[in-house]
């Protein structure tokens, strides 16, 4: 189950914030909750404490200076 946006991006409308993805596990807890929208090493953490199981990103691979560390920093958040 993809819940967009949850963070305020460009073109994607209202952000829905961590309450959906809470929502969304109480909701259907059997179900994968992937997060998209505004996700990036700063907040990646806040998804998986509300019960992402996965995450979706573009703009973190792009605007990043360190992609290495990007990439470390997002998957160290499902550690």
């Amino acid at each position: 189950m993809l819940i967009s946006p949850i963070f305020s991006t460009p073109n994607k409308g209202a952000p829905r914030g961590e309450e959906a993805l809470a929502s969304a596990a109480q909701v259907a807890p059997d179900l994968h909750r992937v997060a998209l929208g505004g996700i990036d090493e700063s907040n990646v953490g806040r998804c998986v404490a509300a019960g992402a199981s996965g995450v979706a990103v573009v703009r973190a691979w792009t605007v990043s200076e360190r992609f290495e560390i990007t990439v470390k920093a997002l998957l160290e958040a499902f550690r």
